[in-house]
């Protein structure tokens, strides 16, 4: 707890009621709550899912809603999406089915040939992994492999070491933009879009945006690896990474039940948009499971079968190792979710979009786009992401309607762009985790980090624009 930001966030909501801007009342009030809580979001001055909650809780302290509609956001289906998946990734860690897929797919020919393929490979096998388990748990399951790998693959080239523990960190960063679940600012858009444009993303159609940009990241981290190890020289590996793959033993029972969960909520959740595709969107089965099977109710559905089909203590996932999870992201969203909806319901979002315009004006709206992803990059190198989604998401949104332009392309510009900190070991915990192993520079990060946040800025854009169309009609 740092006593100066605790003080500063609660003084600079007195201030600012103090200060007469002109604005409703309500929205007054709203900008003196918001200016706290980004004050104690961005210095954490109590933990971020404390400030969540207690943000929700001065909405009806200020009165600028009542407690229902404050608190109701915590039950959005969103909410539940991400709960379910969090539940299956810990059943497959708890069973270690996601060390096995990993070393699986490093001992098929495409990941045991040259040096290059098989750190491309290990790149490709934390991108996918991130797309269904949280950033931190893959790079922490991925790092003993890299490191067991590398220690065979360039035994005599700590730099190589280095640049490829590097590329770890940010292939499991960039895996987040895969999928709804993959990261916390995905949850924040879909949330935002829903409520306030009435914008439903499903499943699939997030996957035809998020796989291109993650496959045309992981393209940009490849060019980027294999230029810094050019000069290194390396070994044969495949014996090491068999031995690995070989010590886990034959596939467990429960792994099986594990894969099975997975299978039932990957077939829910992609299943409606395939069959409307073959069977067209008039034909009323694709139709029924899209209204009555959403992917947040498939969600549950899957993580239930985790407490029903039987493991080695009996449930395939024990409460205890319920209770696990990260619940703290849970409550964030929320109160990401409250903040956000009340942003607009107050009319401060407007006012802000008004204020933007005039001083941008409409033919500044592309630059302005453009603008916000490369600051939402550099701003999440010192806030997390999802801080920084709840925080610029409604900004965006509030933009694009104030500009009269594409609402879901500038939502989730900052929602991908969020995902995107390269630079710095604590702008995420994949940085932090592969900068603790004291094997990493931090101005190698930083340099290499550079070059993946200007990139990739044009990656989000660039596929956005291709798939979503222009945000200026």
């Amino acid at each position: 707890m740092r006593i100066l930001p605790l003080i500063l966030g609660p003084l600079s909501a007195l201030a600012c009621l103090n200060i007469s801007w002109g604005i409703p009342v309500e929205a007054h009030r709203m900008a003196a709550l918001m200016l706290w809580v980004i004050v104690w979001w961005l210095s954490e001055a109590i933990p971020l899912s404390a400030t969540a909650l207690l943000g929700a809780a001065l909405l009806v302290a200020f009165g600028i809603c009542d407690a229902k509609e404050a608190f109701a956001p915590f039950a959005n289906p969103v909410i539940f999406l991400f709960l379910g998946g969090f539940l299956i990734a810990r059943a497959m860690q708890v069973h270690g089915l996601d060390r096995r897929l990993a070393l699986f797919v490093l001992t098929r020919k495409w990941g045991s040939g040259s040096a290059l393929s098989a750190v491309i490979t290990l790149f490709a096998v934390g991108a996918f992994l991130s797309m269904w388990i949280s950033n931190t748990a893959t790079t922490a399951l991925m790092l003993p492999i890299a490191l067991g790998v590398l220690a065979s693959l360039y035994p005599e080239s700590p730099r190589a070491q280095e640049v490829v523990l590097i590329g770890i960190a940010y292939a499991c960063s960039l895996g987040g933009l895969g999928t709804p679940v993959g990261s916390p600012p995905n949850a924040i858009a879909l949330g935002i879009l829903n409520e306030q444009k009435n914008i439903d993303i499903g499943f699939l159609e997030w996957m035809e945006i998020g796989v291109p940009m993650l496959i045309a990241g992981l393209v940009v981290l490849s060019y980027f690896t294999a230029r810094e190890l050019r000069q290194c020289p390396s070994t044969p590996f495949g014996e090491k990474i068999h031995s690995l793959f070989k010590e886990l033993g034959p596939t467990k029972k429960e792994e099986w039940l594990t894969l099975f969960a997975v299978g039932v909520v990957f077939v829910l959740w992609v299943g409606p948009g395939i069959l409307g595709v073959l069977l067209g969107n008039t034909h009323p089965f694709p139709s029924w499971l899209d209204k009555n099977i959403p992917e947040s109710v498939a969600a549950m559905l899957a993580a239930s079968l985790l407490f029903i089909l039987p493991g080695k203590n009996g449930q395939l996932l024990s409460w205890k190792e319920a209770t696990q999870i990260d619940w703290g992201a849970l409550i964030l969203f929320g109160g990401g979710l409250s903040l956000g909806t009340q942003l607009f319901h107050t009319g401060l979002a407007a006012i802000l979009g008004e204020f933007l315009i005039r001083n941008v004006g409409p033919a500044g709206a592309t630059i302005f786009l453009i603008a916000l992803t490369y600051f939402t990059i550099f701003f999440t190198e010192v806030a997390s992401n999802t801080a920084s989604a709840n925080l610029l998401v409604p900004l965006a949104l509030s933009a694009s309607n104030a500009f009269g332009a594409n609402a879901s392309f500038a939502v989730l510009s900052v929602a991908f762009s969020c995902s995107l900190a390269f630079m710095m070991p604590v702008a995420t915990p994949p940085n932090a985790i592969v900068y603790g192993t004291g094997k990493v520079d931090m101005r190698r990060m930083m340099r290499l980090g550079w070059w993946m946040n200007l990139a990739m800025g044009v990656v989000v854009l660039l596929v956005l624009r291709i798939l979503r169309g222009p945000f200026v009609p």
